[in-house]
């Protein structure tokens, strides 16, 4: 499966033999962290998503294994988030991913949320799926 952000950044991840296994693209970060945990084993997985923080690729990685697990669950499955402002939820969850830790910091940044409001809980609940 693929796990992608920002349309550059991308983990493919599977596995094989019990192992994981690990393809990735993007910045440095990204590939250093690929690099500890490709090849681990499958029992090994809970232990390493526990250790991952908040950094985008760390978020990513843990997506990519709770996925893996089928244990990911994204709180929000609509294409659109905030209908005020027909904000993408990719729009918030990328700007989660890159940073952002607050529905203020997320309107400030995309306008999601700052009209009616209706959709700040949902705001909220991406944040708190990635954080």
């Amino acid at each position: 499966m693929k796990i992608s952000w920002r349309n550059s950044d991308f983990i493919e991840i599977d596995l094989k033999a019990g192992k994981v296994n690990l393809e990735v693209n993007g910045c440095q970060p990204l590939h250093d962290l690929a690099n500890k945990i490709n090849g681990i084993s499958e029992s090994e997985i809970d232990a390493y998503i526990a250790k991952l923080g908040l950094e985008h690729q760390e978020l990513l990685m843990k997506e990519a294994l709770l996925r893996l697990q089928g244990k990911w669950k994204f709180p929000y499955t609509e294409e659109e988030l905030c209908h005020c402002r027909m904000i993408p939820t990719k729009v918030v969850d990328e700007a989660v991913i890159g940073g952002l830790r607050t529905p203020e910091e997320i309107g400030r940044f995309c306008s999601a949320g700052i009209t009616c409001g209706n959709c700040g809980t949902d705001i909220a609940a991406i944040i708190s799926c990635r954080t």
